[in-house]
């Protein structure tokens, strides 16, 4: 069953005499119980996609297109409905904490004012359920740590009280842009793992955002690939990584593949990203592909469903070379 169901998503900013589109065309669909991850460089349209979501997009952005929660459509709602969504429904833990949170109220009343509001808890029934969400979350001693504040946590501490406060009403949809960017390799796999629990336990759907491919692979069943604000392929999880069609999936993964190597230069993606008020024709990889060819740089590639003898490695990529191929 679908829990999400995003259609035809663009969303753009005025600037100078153009709009930036920041997103275009995106479309994808997340089962409930589901778990997607969306990779691609800073800047590939990753967060504004989450944004749009939560309706948190700057006032200034127009977007089009619809966003399908539980089959009710959230894009053109009004401020108020999204208020009581965000908690209850749907909630997103965002990349630093230590800007998410408020340093002027303890972590305990800042969980508790989630239940107080979406589920109409008593200020005592909700500061109860709050030491038991620190618990739910590994934080040792939270009947003492309940009243700390933020600045009082470590970094992971601090993430693990985001993902307590998203999910204290045992929200439908749980969004995750870059939770772990800044913390080490352990409180990493830490969170990653909680994180995974946690949503199996509920239910909870997960949109996990990175530009961490390894994260992704060990946590989500399927994988959509971003780059300038567009999907350049999509499909399991597995698929993707082993049998990725789009050249700059395989960039993506020959980078994460130097990280272990024992000797050479770092492989890297030659090149910048395009500029989004004037972007290329055609494919927008295409000025930093190393397997262009002539319809390239003049022609949008189709987004096409592809697949072998072996179902497992379906999956979809728009690319003319894997079209021609």
């Amino acid at each position: 069953m679908s829990l999400l169901q995003v259609s035809g998503l663009n969303v753009s900013y005025p600037a100078g005499d153009g709009m930036i589109r920041a997103v275009r065309d995106l479309s994808f669909v997340l089962d409930a119980g589901g778990s997607l991850g969306i990779a691609g460089e800073s800047g590939s349209g990753k967060s504004q996609t989450a944004l749009a979501i939560m309706g948190l997009l700057p006032g200034n952005a127009t977007i089009e297109g619809s966003v399908r929660l539980d089959d009710e459509e959230l894009i053109g709602q009004c401020e108020e409905t999204l208020c009581k969504l965000r908690g209850s429904k749907m909630a997103m833990v965002f990349q630093d904490p230590m800007t998410a949170l408020n340093p002027y109220m303890s972590v305990g009343r800042q969980i508790g004012e989630v239940l107080e509001l979406h589920q109409k808890m008593n200020a005592k029934t909700a500061a109860d359920r709050s030491c038991e969400l620190l618990q739910m979350v590994g934080i040792e001693n939270a009947t003492r740590r309940i009243s700390s504040y933020p600045h009082e946590f470590s970094g992971g501490q601090r993430q693990r009280v985001m993902i307590a406060i998203a999910l204290a009403c045992r929200p439908r949809l749980l969004i995750a842009d870059e939770p772990t960017t800044a913390l080490d390799v352990t409180v990493q796999k830490q969170i990653l793992e909680l994180l995974g629990s946690l949503c199996e336990e509920l239910g909870t759907g997960l949109l996990l955002i990175s530009h961490d491919l390894a994260v992704l692979s060990g946590l989500c069943g399927n994988l959509i690939i971003m780059y300038a604000g567009m999907t350049m392929e999509s499909g399991r999880t597995r698929s993707v990584l082993s049998r990725a069609r789009h050249p700059y999936t395989r960039a993506l993964l020959e980078t994460l593949a130097g990280l272990h190597g024992d000797e050479g230069r770092l492989p890297v993606i030659p090149g910048e990203p395009p500029d989004f008020l004037h972007p290329p024709n055609g494919c927008p990889f295409h000025p930093r592909c190393r397997h262009a060819f002539e319809p390239c740089d003049k022609v949008d590639p189709s987004y096409r469903f592809s697949s072998d003898s072996d179902e497992a490695t379906a999956g979809y990529a728009a690319c003319h070379l894997e079209q021609r191929l």
